[in-house]
């Protein structure tokens, strides 16, 4: 016999997320490029949260919302 069971841990609802993908680790340092007014990159130092279970981090610093994320460069 099997069982197949979820169980949910701390629950956020209402934060911002990122996919993990777009986070840059250097160093100490964490951060995430977005597109500025101008459509130019900027790298915008940020401070994480609970990381879920769907690939997404939350964001606790330096995003407000609204921010587009760079997830990939080609």
């Amino acid at each position: 016999m099997t069982a197949d069971i979820d169980i949910l841990g701390n629950v956020k609802e209402g934060v911002i997320a990122v996919p993990a993908r777009a986070i840059v680790r250097l160093d100490d340092r964490q951060y995430v490029q977005v597109l500025n007014s101008n459509n130019e990159l900027e790298e915008v130092e940020i401070d994480v949260g609970l990381r879920g279970s769907d690939g997404f981090i939350e964001i606790t610093r330096g995003l407000s919302g609204g921010e587009r994320v760079i997830t990939s460069v080609r």
